[in-house]
């Protein structure tokens, strides 16, 4: 595995940004149908359209303001990729970019039930509020998706809903953190 150029840092994981050399490692998540299957975009196939992915990913992150983006998270003890934070805007039904902005998480199944996608999300959120200067955050969940929806809710925030008005408008549960929220967990 490369060098990992860091974005943010845990106490047990590392951010980075996105290379074509973690395809094979990518491949494990985003190749893993228990894993996309509630996400607004498929699956891959194969290590070459993982590293199209990749590229791709690379190239939308540099559309989205400072701070803002998909990156890769690994292990520090390990140097293992585990999953993918997101901090970005909301599409709206259309794909344009809207003014709320969402976190998310992506877990390789063997990752699962760890802690990890909670533990990146509250540094996400230091992120949005601290550095960023955002007043919220938000996160979109498709129904069935029962371990993300506990994560936004180990993760304290209020859940909205259900709503159609980001992604492909279909059904999702919309939760949000504010600022004035996330200081009194602090």
């Amino acid at each position: 595995m490369q060098q990992i150029v860091t974005v943010f840092e845990t106490t047990r994981l590392v951010a980075g940004e996105w290379n074509t050399a973690y395809a094979d490692a990518a491949f494990e998540i985003y190749g893993d149908p228990e894993v996309t299957r509630f996400m607004a975009s498929s699956g891959v196939e194969s290590i070459d359209e993982m590293r199209k992915r990749i590229d791709f990913i690379i190239e939308r992150n540099k559309k989205y303001a400072d701070g803002m983006g998909s990156f890769p998270v690994f292990l520090k003890s390990t140097g293992t990729l585990v999953g993918t934070a997101l901090i970005k805007p909301l599409p709206d039904t259309s794909g344009n970019f809207t003014d709320e902005i969402e976190v998310g998480w992506h877990l390789a199944r063997r990752q699962w039930g760890r802690g990890y996608a909670t533990e990146y999300s509250k540094k996400l959120f230091e992120i949005g509020f601290d550095e960023l200067g955002l007043d919220e955050l938000h996160a979109v969940i498709d129904p069935p998706n029962e371990n993300s929806i506990k994560v936004a809710r180990r993760l304290q925030m209020k859940h909205l809903g259900t709503t159609t008005k980001y992604y492909e408008g279909d059904p999702i549960e919309h939760f949000l953190m504010t600022k004035e929220m996330f200081e009194g967990m602090r």
